[in-house]
């Protein structure tokens, strides 16, 4: 009886956490071409987008699916800042 209440407890805290989640739905970045982000390890910046059928990683599921294909360029923000930190020495 006691595992039957937690249980239904359980799915009240769930279904009530769905329910404020699509009320208050977190907000999508946008960002402009060229617009470079820090993402702590790497710096990301998104040159481009197109509409295509491969994907990035030129694997394809299925065919004939028109994608959004973001072209980004990554940098190693880890390896610039060592390189950096001899060219001080």
């Amino acid at each position: 009886m006691i595992a039957g209440l937690g249980g239904l407890a359980a799915s009240a805290i769930s279904f009530s956490m769905t329910l404020y989640e699509a009320a208050h739905p977190p907000k999508v970045p946008v960002m402009q071409a060229g617009q470079r982000i820090d993402t702590g390890r790497w710096f990301v910046t998104l040159r481009t987008a197109r509409i295509g059928t491969v994907p990035p990683t030129g694997v394809n599921g299925r065919t004939g699916i028109r994608r959004q294909v973001p072209e980004p360029m990554r940098e190693n923000g880890c390896v610039k800042l060592f390189t950096e930190g001899f060219r001080k020495a």
